[in-house]
């Protein structure tokens, strides 16, 4: 992993176990985190209580895009060096037939 001057990183769906993966990577590596989630868990408790470097938001994005726009425009988000997606999404559609809105 290429280390950044500014060591932030916003990772979408710290709470799945792939978020959780990647945030101990990052923290390995002396990154500020963001970590986002839904729903959280004991692990993800687990981890914010033992490292002062993560900061939980919550924020469910089953809702407007105008929601989600000014969610991903927040302040504490422009100065990140690293943008994650490990959000999950569940659809019976194929992965071609996705729209924004889904």
């Amino acid at each position: 992993m290429k280390i950044k001057k500014n060591k932030k990183v916003l990772i979408l769906g710290g709470s799945s176990d792939i978020g959780l993966g990647i945030i101990k990577t990052y923290l390995k590596n002396n990154y500020e985190i963001i970590a986002h989630y839904n729903q959280t868990n004991k692990s993800l408790k687990k981890i914010v209580k033992t490292n002062k470097n993560i900061k939980l938001i919550k924020f469910n994005f089953v809702t407007s895009l105008k929601n989600i726009e000014r969610f991903l425009n927040k302040k504490e988000f422009k100065n990140c060096s690293v943008f994650i997606n490990a959000l999950g999404h569940i659809k019976e559609v194929a992965f071609d037939n996705i729209k924004l809105e889904d």
